[in-house]
């Protein structure tokens, strides 16, 4: 029997956006269904299997995780193992070590063919998602993965996977934008870690990216954002986000997750309590049928007791 295990709804996103990722568990096996939420969503769907077979080749050393069609939706296999950021160790390593680790993790996430590496052209595409921003002449991918975050990559088998390709550029992305969100994403999720070594800017400067070049990515992730998201009022960018471009915006699907959960978890306690209740009941009528079954007397007057209330 299909049991589910987990999740997580993208309720947030504009409505051809929205799409359900759900963990299930059936005869031993854990897999991954993308489902979408709206009919409008079909469409992204559709774009998930098409971007598998534009980007299935374009890495160096990197497999994109295959898919099944599965009733509305895709089925992806759930893959044990590590993702590269578990591969990072920040409890041991000092920082020239985690930052030595953090490069040989980008090497391989950024490690796309070089006959999908050019000089950067400006296309329709990219002024549609990133209106006014201009990244000049600079290095760019022809075909990328947007959401190239380091915990997207699994290592299983002896081999590394990416197991979200649901945001695939096939128009010009500045190869450091691409670098620059990857970063973000990671200082988001390790906070502690870096916030008492050094500022974000600090940080990505360690990278090979300017202050400068981090205020254009910066504009062009919220020029990202806006074009996935909501934007009728749902959705309001945290002041942390404005400043120092750390991309919260995904922390309000785990909200609204979390309000699924409690009502959930409000109608399970309901639940609880009405069955609490029948206990009760049941157990006060245990009680009477043990007093029966000890005193035989004791159920011709309960009877005799009923008739005179009737």
């Amino acid at each position: 029997m299909r049991k589910l295990l987990y999740t997580k709804y993208n309720s947030f996103r504009k409505k051809e956006f929205q799409i359900k990722t759900t963990i299930y568990s059936e005869d031993g096996n854990k897999f991954v269904v993308k489902d979408p939420m709206t009919p409008e969503a079909s469409s992204q769907i559709d774009a998930i299997k098409s971007n598998y077979e534009a980007f299935k080749d374009a890495y160096e050393s990197i497999e994109l995780l295959p898919y099944e069609v599965y009733e509305a939706g895709l089925k992806f296999e759930y893959l044990d193992g590590h993702s590269l950021l578990d591969g990072i160790d920040f409890d041991a390593g000092d920082l020239d070590g985690v930052t030595e680790n953090i490069n040989k993790a980008l090497d391989i996430v950024l490690g796309v063919r070089d006959e999908y590496i050019r000089d950067f052209q400006m296309s329709d595409d990219f002024a549609k998602v990133f209106p006014g921003c201009d990244p000049g002449v600079v290095r760019a991918f022809s075909i990328s993965n947007i959401d190239s975050n380091i915990d997207n990559y699994i290592v299983s088998g002896g081999k590394t996977y990416l197991i979200d390709y649901e945001w695939i550029a096939r128009f010009d992305i500045p190869v450091d934008f691409i670098k620059y969100r990857t970063l973000i994403y990671l200082l988001d999720s390790r906070r502690g870690y870096f916030e008492k070594r050094m500022t974000n800017q600090e940080f990505i400067e360690k990278f090979g990216i300017s202050k400068e070049a981090q205020d254009l990515y910066s504009q062009m992730e919220k020029c990202f954002q806006l074009y996935v998201n909501k934007n009728d009022g749902d959705v309001i960018f945290p002041d942390a986000y404005r400043k120092e471009s750390l991309p919260l915006y995904y922390i309000l699907d785990e909200v609204e997750e979390n309000k699924r959960l409690k009502k959930d978890r409000e109608l399970t306690e309901q639940h609880i309590e009405n069955l609490n209740k029948i206990i009760d009941e049941k157990d006060k009528q245990i009680a009477e049928l043990s007093k029966a079954a000890r005193n035989p007397l004791y159920n011709v007057r309960r009877v005799v007791r009923n008739r005179k209330k009737s």
